[in-house]
């Protein structure tokens, strides 16, 4: 495992540098899921969110950029001390600390921060690969943030579960192959799947790499499938139109 204490810093930017997101050289760096995720549900006026398993803050800055003028405030629970520290800085670096509210601590135990059914809107990027699986040569940081170590899904799920109001909803992104335990888990905790899509890395893709689902606290049976959204253009090629879209700076 890298020593944290040496990971080296890179200043990166989204929207056309609108936002700065400080992130380690060889520690986690987001990829494409928190811009997903962080686009697929709206919140309505005077939300209360929540962005649980914040690593350095990539989510809750992206809904601070787009939607500044309909969300009351942010939470933002991280466990790994190395991307909290990341995450202060990168609130601060891009004023919003009227807005986002980072909160260092275990999502396990969600009712220590805060108050029982007192959030509209979470959003979330799980781990996906359980310990012992998936890339082992990586640091700590980027160990700690793609594997099971701090959270699984079912910790994630009941989380919401305490802390969200009745109809509120949680974002997140899973792998598509593992779309019937995403089913099953949040449905245990009365989470119900109201809107989900599957992504695909290119048109020609033989199977869906993602699912992002939008899931309603005693929510209804019924659920939109939305049209199936492509990454890339072509297998190598450039973004889509419509990822090109979530990468656009907002209008003025």
């Amino acid at each position: 495992m890298t020593d944290l204490t040496k990971l080296q810093v890179t200043e990166d930017t989204l929207f056309d540098q609108d936002l700065v997101c400080r992130q380690h050289l060889d520690g986690y760096r987001f990829s494409i899921d928190p811009v997903l995720i962080a686009h697929f549900t709206l919140p309505k006026s005077k939300s209360r969110l929540l962005d649980l398993g914040a690593g350095c803050g990539v989510i809750s800055l992206i809904l601070a950029y787009r939607y500044n003028g309909l969300i009351e405030k942010i939470y933002a629970v991280e466990i790994q001390s190395s991307l909290f520290n990341l995450l202060q800085h990168n609130v601060i670096q891009n004023r919003f600390d009227d807005l986002i509210y980072p909160i260092s601590g275990d999502l396990k135990n969600i009712l220590q921060y805060l108050k029982p059914e007192s959030t509209d809107h979470i959003y979330c990027n799980p781990p996906y690969f359980s310990t012992g699986t998936g890339r082992t040569n990586i640091n700590q940081e980027a160990y700690g943030a793609r594997h099971q170590i701090y959270a699984d899904l079912k910790d994630i799920a009941a989380a919401a579960k305490k802390v969200l109001i009745n109809k509120g909803t949680i974002t997140l992104c899973y792998p598509a192959k593992r779309i019937t335990e995403l089913f099953s888990i949040l449905s245990a905790d009365n989470l119900e799947i109201k809107k989900m899509q599957l992504i695909y890395s290119y048109p020609q893709a033989c199977s869906a790499s993602l699912v992002l689902v939008e899931a309603t606290k005693n929510g209804g049976s019924e659920c939109v499938v939305l049209p199936p959204f492509f990454v890339y253009q072509h297998q190598n090629g450039p973004y889509s139109i419509e990822m090109q879209k979530l990468y656009q700076q907002k209008e003025r």
